[in-house]
């Protein structure tokens, strides 16, 4: 039987696995919902999960010992227009995500720590689409086509509190990383089989390993400023490729089976991070915040190696002289920065309100743009509600992600399919966390 803490990940990773984050925040998303009311903000969080997912100096200020459970409801929609008559959809059926934290201050120390688990990446999409005809007019007509992203994080943190106005915080994750792709694929750089395409359904998962660092301070008695950076992440990923050729196949007059499978590996490489953000109270009645993030995407997305091993279909053994055969998928992603402003106002004694906005590049050019990479969203408005008395707090946000639309020419992907496309999509969130202090 599988470890407690590994049945817990993969747990909250199936449930992350159903969700459809194309939002600008493809890597770091809010854990919370009070990071969600916040537009991404962590300075502005008080519990553990926030403080071990962007900066684990906030540990410091949590206290007595406190539990947080989130959860998330998220759906989708969007349109992909192509050289074919037929309107592709992002399937919209809503997905789940969730996450959970416990931290605490030693007692008697200036030590604080925490141990929490939540979803740092939640890039699945399933779209609906004609595929467009390839190499020698090959094409398999309407495809459901999915790809998924995903990656848990179990976590432990320590804040030290160096003064009252200045915090230090460390924390060492785990990234449980999951992969799939079932959809027509074009082969991009095998020498031998480039421009070709093939049905293929990949399925691939590794584990990697992260550090974050953070430091909080008060230099006014109304202002605090936070600094964070998360080392960049990679994960060697294994598992299955299997696929059908069949139209390829045709298109090219080969009599031969055309299924296959493989043993499939697959490298991925998370980004480094770094935010600096500042909340400041102006009056008793309210605190703004500010913050801005830095994701290097730029040295982490370049391609997607794929390498496949063991090979069983006679014919393509013969063709690339072996029963393995690599291949590369270009990304060229660029490096993202992410402005966020919000706000929070005391609503009496027990209640509050929030709310954000957040604007961030999309790092994805159009030159490798495809339905299945369609990160494209730029900016996000949200807001919450928070209650707080005695030792529970309970906070509700909903944030939306609004439309963005993105044309690709002349793409860089072989066999000029997504030439002159069009994608569409937009997102909505909701979130819960409760919270309970001992």
């Amino acid at each position: 039987m599988l470890p407690l803490n590994r049945r817990i990940t993969l747990a909250l990773l199936g449930l992350s696995a159903a969700a459809r984050a194309t939002a600008a925040d493809v890597y770091g998303s809010p854990a919370t919902a009070q990071t969600t009311a916040l537009g991404g903000i962590s300075l502005g969080s008080s519990g553990p999960t926030d403080a071990l997912a962007d900066n684990p100096a906030l540990l410091c200020s949590i206290g007595a010992p406190y539990l947080e459970i989130t959860g998330m409801g998220i759906v989708a929609a969007g349109q992909f227009h192509n050289a074919t008559p037929y309107a592709g959809t992002l399937q919209s059926d809503a997905g789940l995500s969730g996450s959970a934290a416990f931290g605490m201050q030693i007692p008697d120390t200036r030590l604080s720590f925490g141990v929490g688990v939540f979803p740092v990446s939640t890039l699945s999409d399933r779209w609906k689409y004609q595929d467009p005809p390839g190499t020698a007019g090959a094409s398999y007509g309407i495809q459901s086509s999915k790809s998924a992203f995903i990656a848990v994080q179990p976590t432990f943190g320590l804040g030290f509190a160096v003064s009252k106005r200045l915090s230090a915080g460390a924390a060492f994750g785990v990234v449980d990383n999951f992969n799939a792709l079932e959809a027509p694929y074009i082969f991009q750089t095998n020498p031998t089989l480039a421009g070709l395409k093939t049905l293929l359904d990949l399925h691939t998962s590794g584990i990697g390993y992260n550090g974050t660092f953070g430091v909080t301070a008060l230099p006014m008695r109304r202002l605090q400023i936070g600094l964070a950076y998360k080392t960049r992440t990679s994960v060697h990923t294994t598992g299955t490729a299997t696929g059908n050729a069949y139209a390829q196949f045709a298109a090219l007059s080969l009599p031969y089976a055309s299924d296959f499978r493989y043993k499939a590996a697959v490298d991925n490489v998370f980004p480094q991070t770094a935010l600096v953000s500042l909340a400041w109270q102006p009056k008793r009645q309210l605190r703004l915040f500010l913050q801005s993030d830095w994701l290097n995407w730029h040295a982490a997305f370049v391609q997607l190696p794929v390498y496949l091993t063991d090979g069983n279909n006679a014919l393509l053994n013969t063709l690339v002289h072996s029963t393995s055969l690599d291949d590369a998928v270009p990304l060229r992603w660029r490096n993202q920065w992410i402005t966020r402003a919000g706000f929070e106002i005391p609503l009496g004694e027990s209640f509050s309100l929030e709310g954000a906005y957040a604007h961030g590049n999309s790092p994805v050019p159009a030159s490798t743009l495809t339905p299945l990479t369609a990160a494209i969203m730029t900016d996000t408005l949200s807001s919450g509600i928070c209650y707080a008395k005695n030792r529970y707090r309970v906070q509700l946000a909903y944030q939306a992600n609004l439309p963005q639309t993105a044309d690709v020419g002349n793409s860089a992907l072989l066999a000029g399919e997504y030439n002159n496309t069009r994608t569409s999509v937009w997102l909505q969130t909701v979130a819960l966390t409760t919270g309970m202090r001992f």
